[in-house]
């Protein structure tokens, strides 16, 4: 398992799915967990602090070889085409997609843990069969709740039997 994967996992609510911190720090989260990774396994350095104050803290690839995982391969691309840049612009929010490491790692990392088994993937619904939507109220049994959003929940606690609940 990734540090990737033991972060994301750390990051989602066990009983409900949501995420416990902001998607604005998870992001730059995951892209380090991966960029942290790829150093353990000596696919890329960081030029140290004696190399300068303009040199300093840029990424060099140090092997190309592939990796036994296929998001560590797919995330060793994206320095590979931006080798020379520092990596805080491989983990900014501020940087283009194109750039940005993090961009649509949390999703393919979730689908991994799914079909792992390690997680369950439940649809938000309200009444069973309307899909939510963010924002919109729903009235349950004669309660005012809000739905969650329109992504589906991510949970590692098994799903509940359907029925009335008491």
């Amino acid at each position: 398992m990734l540090i990737a994967e033991e972060y994301l996992l750390l990051a989602l609510d066990e009983k409900t799915g949501k995420l416990r911190v902001g998607s604005d720090v998870l992001g730059p989260a995951l892209g380090g967990a991966l960029i942290t990774e790829l150093a353990l396994k000596e696919r890329i350095g960081v030029t140290p602090h004696e190399a300068g104050w303009n040199q300093r803290g840029r990424v060099t690839i140090t092997s190309m070889t592939p990796t036994d995982d296929p998001e560590l391969d797919a995330a060793l691309d994206k320095p590979a085409e931006n080798e020379g840049r520092k990596v805080k612009d491989l983990l900014s929010a501020y940087s283009t997609k194109k750039r940005r490491l993090s961009h649509g790692v949390r999703e393919r990392l979730l689908e991994r843990l799914a079909a792992s088994g390690t997680l369950v993937k439940t649809e938000v619904s309200i009444f069973g069969f309307i899909p939510a939507r963010p924002g919109r109220p729903a009235t349950r049994r004669g309660r005012t709740t809000y739905a969650g959003g329109c992504r589906p929940r991510w949970s590692t606690a098994r799903r509940r039997p359907s029925g009335p609940s008491r």
